[in-house]
């Protein structure tokens, strides 16, 4: 992989279970890494949820090679802010490096 294509900084969180202040097991994000990435954007498209017009785009991250994420469906990307839901990830060559597919995540407005 060429280093000057990897020229944004995301980041990866992993869904963990927890305990909280009074002992239950809850479901939360937490950070697994910063990294590096190339983006290559994939599609993009309309969707209409709820009488509301959501927009969903897909994109192709790709990073080095990182040990415990392949073939893992409790991870998420963020982007510039916004979350992404991981579609799939492939190997690039022999551990060069990680293609991600991910689609960003829509939140509906709460109604006023």
């Amino acid at each position: 992989m060429f280093a000057g294509r990897l020229d944004r900084r995301i980041k990866i969180y992993q869904l963990r279970s927890v305990q909280n202040e009074i002992n239950e097991s809850i479901q939360q994000w937490d950070l697994f890494a910063e990294v590096w990435a190339g983006i290559a954007f994939k599609s993009g498209r309309e969707v209409l949820q709820a009488d509301q017009i959501n927009a969903q785009q897909t994109q192709e991250f790709r990073i080095r090679w990182m040990d415990g994420i392949l073939d893992r469906t409790d991870f998420e990307i963020e982007f510039e802010g916004q979350r992404y839901n991981i579609d799939f990830i492939f190997e690039i060559g022999r551990r060069d490096g990680l293609s991600i597919v991910a689609t960003m995540k829509v939140f509906e407005n709460a109604a006023a």
